[in-house]
């Protein structure tokens, strides 16, 4: 399995999207997206042809290589800016506070298209990047997904004349995508101050002195010298020195650790005071810190169960809500001579929102994704 950067990946149903349909490809063996990451783990017989199937879903996603990886997070995280995202949510939440304070009076004053404009203004900043979304789900052919029904529920609203809720639900949509990219950006910090813990030399000991190389190409039985600042490379046993290490890193424990000779030290701790001779007792692959970063960088690419059901059922639950929500918008006014069209398509306008399947389809790995991040 070959591991590849994603580049543009700014949503996890769209790493859903993606997953499902390079996996339909024929020489197409194994194939996960890990939006955690932004990673694609991929064995596949042509590459050219999984490009091309993403390129087609995606054409803004670049699939970059194991040399280009360890910036696409930091490009991603650029992508995203806090203090842009929270100003547009308040000046939204701010129009909208004075369409609710001063509609009443701004009819009574002959001007309603005042009070229609400055709703308006706070729906539209609240859902651009809805519509946007959604203008680029139904370009490739696809029209059930969570940005869709938010646009089909809202617009519904305002041709109805629920101008209030179009807007609500757009603001408290946008809080939450607003909420959403906080933990991912949080998380992503996390994983990458981690994998920033990663030894990135060994210095061994051979008959000439003291050689650097890389902590991979060291054998169990060498000798190495870790200095006072230096990260400890590999799992090995104290043989000369005494030092006091950090732990933090591996343990989280804040209080140093007294490293005597016979003491057995784990790789990613830091040396703090002085020298240490340590033999390898365990090569790289196998070493403490190789395997937490194996179990950190590969944990979102692994499905939990409770993911692998979400993803199938969300399938047939989006289309599902839709059909539904047709059928209360026109069954009863034509079967009921009582009920009027403007009620029933208010109501399966609601149904749409309730159902919106971000809650089933995007909190469950993005749940999985935060508690990684956390540990």
């Amino acid at each position: 399995v070959t591991t590849y950067a994603i580049k543009g990946l700014d949503c996890a149903s769209c790493g859903l999207k993606i997953e499902n349909a390079i996996k339909k490809l024929p020489g197409v063996s194994y194939a996960a997206v890990d939006f955690a990451n932004l990673r694609l783990h991929l064995e596949a017989e042509d590459l050219d042809r999984v490009r091309a199937e993403i390129r087609r879903i995606e054409p803004e996603l670049e699939i970059l290589s194991a040399e280009e990886k360890s910036t696409v997070a930091e490009v991603h995280e650029d992508r995203f800016s806090p203090k842009r995202e929270l100003s547009i949510l308040i000046t939204a939440i701010l129009l909208f506070g004075v369409h609710a304070v001063l509609e009443g009076r701004f009819h009574d004053s002959g001007w309603p298209l005042m009070d229609y404009g400055i709703a308006l203004a706070a729906y539209a900043l609240a859902g651009m990047n809805v519509y946007i979304s959604a203008f680029k789900t139904i370009r490739r052919g696809d029209f059930f997904d969570e940005n869709v029904l938010m646009v089909i529920a809202t617009a519904g609203a305002i041709a109805i004349h629920a101008l209030s809720e179009a807007v609500g639900v757009m603001i408290f949509f946008k809080a939450g995508e607003f909420l959403q990219n906080m933990a991912v950006a949080r998380s992503r910090r996390s994983i990458r101050s981690l994998l920033a813990s990663r030894p990135d030399r060994a210095n061994v000991e051979v008959p000439e002195g003291i050689r650097q190389v890389p902590p991979e190409q060291v054998q169990v039985g060498e000798l190495i010298l870790v200095r006072p600042g230096e990260k400890v490379p590999l799992d090995g046993q104290v043989m000369a020195g005494q030092s006091s290490v950090d732990t933090s890193a591996l343990t989280g424990e804040p209080v140093p650790l007294n490293a005597n000779v016979g003491d057995t030290l784990m790789a990613g701790m830091i040396n703090l005071s002085g020298s240490l001779k340590l033999r390898v007792i365990k090569p790289f692959k196998e070493s403490s810190i190789a395997k937490v970063l194996e179990l950190v960088e590969n944990a979102s690419a692994r499905k939990a169960v409770t993911e692998k059901f979400i993803t199938g059922f969300a399938r047939w639950y989006t289309p599902a809500v839709v059909v539904a929500a047709a059928g209360i918008a026109l069954l009863p006014p034509m079967l009921v001579a009582e009920a009027d069209f403007k009620t029933w398509i208010y109501r399966a306008l609601v149904l749409l929102v309730i159902s919106c399947p971000c809650a089933l389809v995007v909190s469950i790995p993005l749940g999985y994704f935060g508690g990684i991040g956390r540990a």
